[in-house]
Parts: C-alpha cells; sequence; structure tokens
C-alpha cells in the first residue's frame, strides 16, 4: 500500500506509525469500513458521486473472503476452491468478469478480477489496508469519529459499515467440552493436513457441503452431520449449468404469481423430479420446502457419497473423547471435526447501544439503514435465495451514494420501522427458523423493490430540493485540531498497521 502522510490530522497515529493522508476539499467525507466486494461497491459509487472517501480494512489485500489468508486469521476461502456462483452473475453491471473464465471460476480468478476492479475504477489511492478501525463514535452533531489500530482518530460525515458477517464464528453447545482436534470452518485452507484421517464436518450449508467434498479427497472417510435433510443443487444438471437449467423460475414475477407457499411447492415437485433422489445422497427428507431456505450448491457431492468416501450422518449429541455420540443413538470414532456452523453478526467497533443483533436479526430499512441515524449505512447484512450477492450489494451502494448525494430521500423514520416489521413477518412466514434465515431473503424480488424504492425516494429528494442528509462538519474537526497541536512528523513507517 502506497504511504500517505496527514499533515493536520484529529488525532495522529502512535509513535513509529505514519498517519494517513487527509480528504481533500470541503465537501462530505464518507467512512467505509470493508474492503470486500460490498466495500468496494460502496467505495466505486462514491466516487462516481464526486463523494471523498476513506476505505478500510485489516486485511493486507482487497476482496474480503475472497484474498485468501493462510495464516486462518481471517475468514477466507479455502486453498482448492471454486466459486459457486455461476460467472455471468457474479460481476458488476459495467465491468463483466474475463470471458476466457470458466463457469465457476476460481478464488484466485475471482480475486483477480475484483483487483482489476479496483485498478480500472482507480480506487486503490483511497483504500488503506492492513488498517482496522478499531472503534467509531457517533458525536452529538451527528460527525463520526473513527479511531484506527494505529491510534489515529478520524472524523467523518457518514459511516458505511460493510465489513461482512462472516467474521465470528458459530459453534454447537457440545463444543466447548471436546478435547479433539476440532476447527471452524473459518480456519479450513488446505485438506492434506487430514490424510488419512476419519473427519467429520458438522453443518451443511454451502461451505459445510463443498468442504466435506474436499477433505474427502485426502481423508481415509468423511462424514458430514446435519440436523435435517436439506436440497442439494450440483453446478450442471443434464449437461447443462444449473442457473440455466432453472431459467427464469426464481425470478420475482414468479414469486408474485406464485406466492409463498406455491413458489416453494413448485420447487420442491421439481427437485424431486429432476435431481438425484434424497436416498442416492443418504440424505434425511426435508422437512421444509426448497427456497425456504438457501438451497445447498455442491458440485460432486452426490459422486463422493456414491463413491463411498462420504456418508450423511446424523446431529451430534455429544463428543466424548474421540468418540462422537448422535442424536439416534449410533456412535463412531473421528480424528478431527471441522465445524461448518455458521457466524454470529457483530460489529466490535460500533457503539454497542447503537445496534443490539440477536440470532441476526437485524433491523434495518431496505436491509441498509437504520432508521434513528441519517448518516449511517450497511452494505452486503444479507442472505438471500439467489445465484450470488454482488448485484445485490452494488445496487445497495448505488442507493446509498444518491442519498448522500442528496440525490435519494429516505421515508420518515415510522415508515421505515413499518417496512421493518413487515419484512420480518415474512422472514418469520416463509423461512426456516434458525440463525441463518433470520436475515434471509429473496434475492430477485428484493433488488425489485429497491428498484422501486429507489425512484419513489429520487421524487420524494426532487420535491424537497435534493438535499443531502449529510451536514459537512468533519473537515472543521481537522481545521481546529491544526490550531491545536504542531504538524506531523515525516512518514516514518507503513501507515495503519495496528
Amino acid at each position: 500500500m502506497t504511504e500517505h502522510t496527514r499533515v493536520n490530522p484529529s488525532r495522529p497515529a502512535e509513535p513509529g506509525v505514519a498517519s494517513l493522508r487527509p480528504l481533500q476539499g470541503r465537501g462530505p467525507m464518507v467512512c467505509i469500513i470493508g474492503a470486500g466486494v460490498g466495500g468496494l461497491s460502496m467505495a466505486r459509487a462514491l466516487k462516481r458521486k464526486g463523494i471523498a472517501f476513506d476505505c478500510f480494512d485489516r486485511r493486507d489485500r482487497i476482496g474480503g473472503i475472497w484474498a485468501f489468508d493462510h495464516s486462518g486469521q481471517h475468514t477466507s476461502v479455502w486453498h482448492s476452491m471454486n466459486m459457486n456462483t455461476p460467472k455471468g452473475l457474479y460481476q458488476f453491471s459495467d465491468f463483466p468478469m474475463p470471458r476466457h473464465y470458466p463457469d465457476f471460476p476460481s478464488h484466485r480468478q475471482v480475486h483477480a478480477y475484483l483487483d482489476s476492479f479496483v485498478e480500472h475504477f482507480e480506487l486503490r489511492d483511497s483504500i488503506h489496508l492492513d488498517c482496522p478501525v478499531q472503534r467509531t463514535e457517533r458525536l452529538p452533531d451527528g460527525v463520526w469519529r473513527v479511531t484506527l489500530g494505529s491510534g489515529e482518530v478520524r472524523h467523518y460525515d457518514a459511516l458505511v459499515v460493510a465489513n461482512g458477517h462472516h467474521n465470528t464464528p458459530n459453534f454447537p453447545d457440545y463444543a466447548a467440552d471436546t478435547r479433539i482436534d476440532a476447527i471452524h470452518s473459518q480456519q479450513y485452507r488446505y485438506r492434506h493436513g487430514y490424510q488419512d484421517k476419519q473427519v467429520m464436518v458438522v453443518g451443511v450449508g454451502n461451505s459445510g457441503a463443498q468442504i466435506a467434498v474436499d477433505v474427502s479427497h485426502d481423508a481415509r472417510m468423511t462424514y458430514l452431520s446435519l440436523r435435517r435433510g436439506v436440497y442439494v443443487l450440483p453446478h450442471y444438471l443434464f449437461g447443462i449449468r444449473i442457473d440455466k437449467v432453472m431459467g427464469c423460475l426464481n425470478d420475482w414475477w414468479v414469486k408474485k404469481i406464485l406466492p409463498y407457499p406455491l413458489s416453494g411447492l413448485m420447487f420442491t415437485g421439481l427437485y424431486k423430479a429432476l435431481i438425484a433422489k434424497r436416498k442416492q445422497l443418504g440424505m434425511p427428507k426435508p422437512d421444509h420446502l426448497m427456497m425456504s431456505s438457501l438451497p445447498t450448491l455442491s458440485e460432486n457431492f452426490a459422486n463422493r457419497v456414491g463413491d463411498g468416501k462420504l456418508k450423511v450422518v446424523p446431529q451430534v449429541q455429544r463428543i466424548d473423547g474421540n468418540t462422537v455420540h448422535f442424536v439416534d443413538g449410533s456412535q463412531l470414532d473421528v480424528d478431527a471435526v471441522i465445524y461448518a456452523t455458521g457466524y454470529h453478526t457483530d460489529f466490535p467497533f460500533l457503539p454497542a447501544e447503537l445496534l443490539k443483533v440477536e440470532e441476526n436479526r437485524i433491523p434495518l430499512f431496505q436491509r441498509i439503514f437504520l432508521p434513528e441515524v441519517p448518516n449511517l449505512a450497511f452494505i452486503g447484512l444479507f442472505q438471500a435465495v439467489t445465484w450470488g450477492f454482488l448485484d445485490m450489494m452494488e445496487r445497495q451502494a448505488e442507493l446509498t451514494a444518491d442519498y448522500f448525494a442528496g440525490q435519494y430521500l429516505r421515508p420518515e423514520p415510522d415508515s421505515e420501522r413499518q417496512h421493518i416489521a413487515a419484512e420480518r413477518k415474512v422472514i418469520e412466514r416463509e423461512f426456516l427458523a434458525t440463525p441463518r434465515n433470520n436475515y434471509e431473503m429473496h434475492g430477485p424480488t428484493y433488488l425489485h423493490y429497491l428498484a422501486k424504492e429507489l425512484r419513489q425516494g429520487r421524487d420524494r429528494a426532487t420535491a424537497t430540493g435534493n438535499v443531502s442528509p449529510l451536514l459537512v462538519q468533519a473537515y472543521a474537526y481537522d481545521a481546529l485540531s491544526a490550531l491545536a497541536q504542531p504538524q506531523a512528523s515525516a512518514v516514518e513507517s507503513d501507515p495503519c498497521q495496528g
């Protein structure tokens, strides 16, 4: 990362660590936390509006989970992982993936694509890596006070949280009492350490199913423990890519014509008719309709089961030593456990009283805005039944940039709360009652109504004179601090590391 100096910081970095250069001008200044897909989408949207921003990430590379981290310190892809979303459905609207990429690119190709996006739109100078945000505070006048890991304090007119929701692993209760060799899927990187071992993977979401398939190529035997049956989709069906087989069946207008539970019944019937029967997978009968939870997409899952290298087993009751006891009374001995049991959504850098999240229930208008706070936005804080989330984050970022620029006006807070309450009822009616599904939604339907809300919000903004909600006060803090302290010393080391 390029070294930057900040001549008059509100508070300089710790000795030996360089401060960042100041944002220029007297317009609004925005802080973005996270340089994954959500943060990059927000950065590009702000740049198009001419709004100055800093984007901070604790990792040493852009890309979020697509930035392979061999140390296991951060959540990331594993060494042999390929993207589950078909190529053309995980790309920016005006910046397609290279044509030579395969249908399901490797994580290296996805990261190279994101890196080329940063380069193409000239975002790199505003992205600060190895630069964690330690804490934030919203001052009485609305300005955000942001403390970096280096100790430097900066001020911004708005804050955008785009750090993702795969940061704090969730473990089952029994995991705390076990002494067996065990990790969370967050730390899984290579399968070779499991060679000739009996391995159990707990959890059958996309990560769990893919890791089970991956590790089964080296393990003596791999077991996949699950509490309920799920719908497993292959990458190809009858030689045709799965998204093309499904065609428009997951579009918003189909769900409009066939509301819940009709759409779920349609997909469940098609699954039974066209895709491998449950008994062939050793999978118990799902206790829910298809699409009431995100289906598991895993190439070669059925093949590994058929080859005898992967076996589905019941839910775990407890683990004694190396012996796993299941809820049906059966047991088996394993050498290692990989918990693919999801994550807790948390924001350790936000004031605790600002946003309370319980089992991933997140009260945001349009999954973006907190009704009580006019200069705070969240990008990518959802799960969705759709093909990849990049397009959804791109639309969220565009609406947020319009809002900061005064070209979109939010509804009144009471209206936003009513929308949140109505959405909560939809979630409770249509999706499984699990932490993973507590912030689930139907992706195409969300995009349709988000576009409608953007049009209505633009009309509201035009009617009120296109006034930005940002008060443009952050630059004054730096001006005042310049009078109170001497100029910062020259750059001594890489900035922002803490």
